[in-house]
């Protein structure tokens, strides 16, 4: 299964292999990002350039635990009710405006360990999972031609897969599945492809949008001036 998954830029002030620098054009100044296979810092003249990394979220729910991002901020998740806290400020923020993140270019979210609570003490040493890595090739291309969503490959866990084979479920629900990985602890990804339309496709979703949202509000000659517009212009 594939799913569509968003791509996000953070700056950093740790080394990275992205950077973003400004550079002299013959129309004035321009911010283009490089791929470095070392990590490495770059030079920071403000807020559009420096060290960057990627993360790929997902709307999918999370647990407590999980590295979760709002905004520009990445946090460790700690939810209840409907909001998320930030273990290691107290702060909080509400959970719907957070996304998990399922992949990354930062090496301190791939580690495993353990964190503590300062400010919920009862919930001390939760665990973390390490994330799974962005592919290289998609470092490379995204530098050069910054997008911001691809095709996530997702798979079924092990113990979903021998229920589905047993019949003890009869179906797995999209909730079940995990995102695919290599043996290098890479997600898979697969670039969007546009859909292209023919001319006839085209002017059918453009009249049946007309019919359903106007037709009855409109006069003869809007029809006409309509019509004309579409054969014109397509």
């Amino acid at each position: 299964m594939k799913k569509e998954e968003q791509v996000v830029i953070i700056p950093t002030d740790k080394a990275s292999c992205i950077h973003r620098n400004k550079v002299k054009t013959d129309s004035g100044y321009e911010y283009r990002l490089t791929y470095h296979e070392t990590p490495s810092k770059c030079k920071n003249d403000g807020l559009l350039s420096g060290n960057q990394h990627l993360y790929i979220t997902t709307d999918e729910d999370f647990m407590s635990g999980e590295w979760v991002l709002f905004s520009d901020v990445v946090m460790i998740a700690k939810s209840f009710d409907d909001r998320v806290v930030y273990d290691g400020e107290g702060n909080s923020f509400m959970k719907y405006d957070c996304k998990k993140i399922i992949a990354t270019t930062d090496p301190k979210l791939r580690s495993d360990s353990l964190i503590e609570d300062p400010a919920r003490p009862e919930d001390n040493l939760l665990i973390r999972k390490g994330i799974p890595k962005i592919p290289q090739s998609l470092i490379e291309s995204y530098c050069k031609n910054p997008v911001d969503k691809v095709m996530i490959e997702y798979t079924l866990p092990d113990k979903i897969k021998n229920a589905l084979i047993v019949g003890n479920i009869s179906r797995a629900l999209d909730s079940d599945y995990i995102p695919k990985l290599t043996s290098n602890n890479e997600i898979i990804i697969h670039p969007i492809e546009e859909k292209m339309y023919t001319r006839e496709e085209v002017e059918s979703i453009l009249f049946n949008y007309a019919s359903e949202e106007h037709a009855m509000d409109s006069s003869k000659q809007d029809i006409e001036a309509f019509n004309r517009w579409v054969k014109e212009t397509l």
